[in-house]
């Protein structure tokens, strides 16, 4: 009788569950690269007016002038803009390449 026990059998199914958390680690992944683009957006279309030490992208060279403060937040809306946009190509390819893959 002891022969014929199998143990396995006792335990729950768990691949809906870990299907369910690879989408959601998925998606999680996904939200860096999409929240870094939403911030480049925000900065090279709507940035700060003026100079100041709570909301923008800030040195001590820009600091100095507001020239130059207009200048910065193109340039780190740009380049974020750009990042942004080849993190969230990257990871979503790579996320439905590996969630193929599993199946």
């Amino acid at each position: 009788m002891i022969k014929e026990f199998d143990i396995a059998a006792l335990l729950p199914d768990l691949g809906p569950l870990m299907r369910i958390a690879q989408m959601v680690i998925w998606i999680l992944t996904l939200l860096g690269p999409v929240l870094l683009l939403v911030l480049g957006a925000l900065y090279y279309f709507a940035p700060p007016k003026e100079a100041n030490y709570l909301w923008g992208f800030r040195t001590y060279f820009t600091m100095c002038g507001e020239e130059m403060w207009r200048f910065t937040q193109k340039v780190a809306g740009l380049s974020w803009i750009i990042l942004g946009g080849l993190l969230s190509i990257t990871m979503l390819v790579m996320g439905v390449y590996l969630l193929k893959m599993e199946n």
